[in-house]
Order: C-alpha cells, then structure tokens, then sequence
C-alpha cells in the first residue's frame, strides 16, 4: 500500500512540474496503479498485495515446512535405517542359546498322596551376559514354575538364572527341561 502512495505522490508531482505534458504522464500512470492496486477479486488482473501468484504467505509458509519436514524425515529414516542394518546382524551374532535338563525326582508311591517337587536351574555362561529369555518343560509330570530370578535369588549370585520347577503324581520317572537366550556382552 506504501508503493501506491508514492506512486500517487509522483504522479500528482508530476503535474506540477510541467503542466501539460506531465499530466498526460501522470493520468497513463495513475491509471495503470489503479488498476494494478485495484484488484482483490482473485482475477489474475493487477496487483494483490496479499497473495504471490495466488499463493497467501501462510500457505507458502506451511509449503516450505512441510517440504523441509518431509526431507529431515526422509534424511533420518534412512540413518535409522542405516543403523539397524548394520546393528541387528551384530547382535545376532551375539545371542545364544544354552538348553539343559536334569531329572523330576519322584514322589513317594502310593497310597501317599505326597507330591515331591524338584526345581532346576540354568544362567548364562558369563557374569557380563545378559538373560534374555527363559522357557522350559517337563516331561512325565507338570510344570509349577518357569521363571526367570535375580542374581541374589539363584544358587551362583553372581549372575541372573532360569528356573523351571514342576512335580510328579507317583513314582513315574520325569525330566524337567531348561532352555534360556542371552546375550554375549563383552
């Protein structure tokens, strides 16, 4: 609007400084600004001087963040990407599984109704390892426990271990079975 003012300004200055020929001038400019400044119905003709090729400088704004947006995205997706790829085979390589088993001892035979339990224990070869997973079953009997306990709750505190714990009905023979994932930390 400033723009328009000035023009104004020189065209009406205009006029003074040579009367004749300057208001000939001053009438084709001023016509021209009017018509330029005059336009807001979003024609195309003049100037808006809200828009830029129709575009408010919100919507310019919000089209450059999202533009700049979706590059950073892109930029970090594929560094995450670039990560994990090299990442996961690593720690692949690192997991291992250790499986054991030991006998369910017996239950006293009928006509006792006593059931014996027997619980089992497996840890990770190393103090630094980590214990990831802990399973087991028993066969010739039922599972009462599988769970994974704290260093100071297993027979070497020293490290985190699996127990399975499960009994018998009678004297049948049984083995509980022990399997754990961990972890090699160097």
């Amino acid at each position: 609007m400033r723009v328009f003012e000035c023009m104004v300004v020189f065209a009406i200055g205009m006029t003074f400084a040579s009367p004749a020929a300057a208001q000939c001038k001053a009438k084709n400019i001023f016509k021209k600004i009017k018509a330029c400044a005059a336009d807001k119905s979003g024609t195309g003709q003049g100037l808006d001087a809200d828009t830029l090729q129709r575009f408010k400088p919100s919507d310019i704004k919000k089209e450059a963040v999202d533009e700049a947006v979706g590059k950073a995205n892109e930029a970090v997706g594929k560094a995450v990407s670039d990560a994990v790829a090299a990442v996961v085979p690593t720690l692949t390589a690192a997991i291992y599984r250790i499986s054991g088993q030991g006998p369910l001892d017996p239950s006293p035979p009928p006509p006792s109704t006593e059931i014996t339990y027997t619980a089992r224990g497996l840890k990770c070869n190393d103090t630094n390892d980590v214990l990831l997973s802990c399973g087991g079953a028993v066969v010739g009997g039922f599972v009462t426990e599988i769970a994974r306990r704290s260093a100071a709750n297993c027979s070497t505190p020293d490290r985190d271990c699996c127990v399975v714990a499960g009994g018998n009905l009678g004297s049948t023979e049984g083995t509980i079975r022990i399997d754990v994932a961990c972890l090699s930390v160097p």
